[in-house]
């Protein structure tokens, strides 16, 4: 009786680790898809933004051409009062309207932030795709999740890079001081 006790007790013992195990490995698998998820949103949203600085760019430009046409009107208008003959200027191709100094700048300054928004995704994009394939941080993140939870506190978002981008900073001081 004693004997099938401890086999049973054995046999349980295995399957409860054989059951955490996969628990784990589940745990590391959901870590490293939802960490490729989060990059792959992050590089499309580096391509939205990349979208928008360029059509701000082609904004600008055209608003410039407009200008420059207008300024070359002027000069053709002058020319023609002070009694010679003005080059006729060429409409630009592009739709577009001659902006307020102050609309340029804001369309100026919406396409130079859109281009570090992008950069700084692309960024976030690449230290999420180094933590999916990184075991070692996902185990430090998935024990970090643990620990809070047991606490019942929560974790800062975007965590995961930051533990890459301290782990990066590590590596590069390290080459350094070596």
């Amino acid at each position: 009786m004693k004997k099938k006790l401890t086999i049973i007790g054995i046999f349980v013992a295995v399957c409860f680790v054989a059951l955490l195990g996969i628990r784990i490995y589940g745990a590391f698998q959901m870590e490293q898809e939802s960490a490729i998820a989060r990059a792959d949103e992050a590089e499309q949203e580096a391509k939205a933004l990349n979208a928008k600085s360029d059509e701000d760019t082609r904004r600008m430009e055209c608003d410039n051409q407009w200008l420059k046409y207008k300024n070359n009107l002027l000069d053709k208008q002058i020319a023609e009062l002070k009694g010679g003959i003005g080059h006729t200027p060429i409409e630009p191709s592009c739709d577009g309207y001659a902006m307020s100094l102050d609309e340029g700048m804001k369309v100026s300054m919406e396409g130079m932030q859109a281009i570090v928004d992008a950069s700084n995704a692309r960024e976030y994009a690449r230290l999420e795709r180094e933590y999916s394939t990184n075991r070692k941080l996902q185990a430090r993140f998935l024990a970090l999740r643990l620990w809070t939870f047991l606490k019942g506190s929560e974790l800062k978002p975007m965590l995961q890079a930051t533990m890459q981008q301290d782990a990066d900073k590590k590596s590069q001081n390290s080459k350094r001081t070596h």
